[in-house]
């Protein structure tokens, strides 16, 4: 049977495109979107129909061509179907798997992996931490001697004297941080030390990771993709011995109930798509490692069952359906700092944790 050029459909990794035009249905309320490819202006115009799942990103659009109404708002379209007639969103629920239609504004403006973080939880608090000159603390100093000695932790689970060795080390690389703040390289390490224990019992006696088929351990990697407007340095990636490789990032913090925090889950689901945008196809799904639970009950003393330290370990599944809500937060980030414009309401649950600090002085709302 032959096939026929008009209905048949390709998937095209990467369209670069300029949009010049979005127009909002008022029957359904999602947006057409009309652009012109990027290396090709004079091909004509195309149009592209968003589902609801991208109404998000046609909002910002739509500003950005409001407010900014001089200039053509550049674009990626990543995994788009295409027929002779046009472009398409593929089906979300039927099309494969692997297939993740994102649509990425301004390319070029690279968003850290953790900016994305600090947006969900707050747009001003991503603001502060942006313009406000960061001072160290102890409990910042905690976190990064804790990710530096968990390094060594989980390549060799048994070295106990050199877990000490790098823990010594470690101090004496921040000696001169502490000596500016005023805290002791023994008060740190007492600081530290229930969270170290706790990652390194929890490596030993957890029944999630399989240590031994752990091929290779890559710790620290900076990752920086510009066709997704992405950049950052992931805590850990794991190896397996069947070829897959999996994003871990570790917090000093506790996880929600059962899952990851959602900011979290954000921060690795991010580090997850970077490494599939940069080829790998064998991916495991996403983790969270936190130690803060298990250093308070090691702190407080008493019998751990065993089964506990299965819960320091929150896998995150990864679907396109996230892929999709995170590429929608990075172009709201962008439209922030385009527009220098926020959608912010005051959350007492979120404004408590600036109170009381220096962040706090500086927000309107507190």
């Amino acid at each position: 049977m032959k096939k026929n050029p008009e209905t048949e459909t390709a998937c095209l990794p990467l369209i670069e495109a300029e949009i010049s035009r979005c127009l909002r249905l008022e029957d359904t309320g999602n947006f057409d979107i009309f652009f012109h490819l990027a290396d090709d202006p004079a091909s004509g115009e195309y149009s592209l129909r968003l589902p609801a799942e991208f109404k998000e990103t046609a909002l910002v659009i739509e500003m950005l061509l409001l407010l900014k109404p001089d200039r053509k708002v550049r674009a990626n379209f990543l995994q788009m179907d295409c027929q002779q007639h046009g472009f398409f969103v593929p089906d979300l629920q039927s099309g494969p798997a692997n297939q993740i239609p994102l649509i990425v504004l301004e390319p070029h403006w690279l968003i850290n992996v953790t900016t994305l973080t600090n947006f969900d939880f707050c747009q001003r608090n991503y603001f502060l931490e942006r313009y406000l000159l960061k001072r160290p603390n102890q409990p910042m100093m905690r976190g990064t001697f804790v990710h530096e000695v968990f390094d060594h932790i989980i390549q060799s689970t048994d070295d106990l004297p050199g877990l000490r060795r790098e823990c010594a080390a470690s101090l004496m690389d921040h000696a001169l941080d502490l000596a500016f703040l005023g805290v002791s390289p023994s008060t740190l390490y007492d600081d530290a030390k229930h969270h170290l224990n706790g990652l390194f019992k929890g490596l030993k006696y957890q029944g999630v990771l399989d240590m031994n088929r752990i091929e290779e351990i890559y710790p620290e990697r900076y990752i920086i993709n510009p066709h997704i407007g992405l950049k950052g340095r992931i805590d850990l990636i794991l190896k397996h011995k069947d070829g897959r490789k999996q994003a871990i990032e570790l917090k000093t913090s506790k996880p929600w109930g059962k899952d990851a925090q959602p900011g979290h889950t954000l921060q690795v689901h991010a580090y997850h798509l970077l490494m599939m945008e940069k080829g790998e196809d064998r991916l495991a799904p996403p983790m969270v490692i936190y130690s803060g639970e298990a250093a308070k009950r090691i702190s407080n003393g008493g019998r751990i069952p065993r089964a506990f330290w299965n819960h320091l370990f929150r896998e995150a599944p990864f679907s396109k359906f996230d892929a999709i809500e995170m590429m929608n937060k990075r172009n709201l980030i962008v439209s922030a700092d385009a527009l220098m414009n926020l959608g912010f309401a005051k959350n007492p649950n979120k404004c408590r944790g600036c109170v009381g600090i220096e962040k706090g002085v500086h927000c309107s709302f507190l």
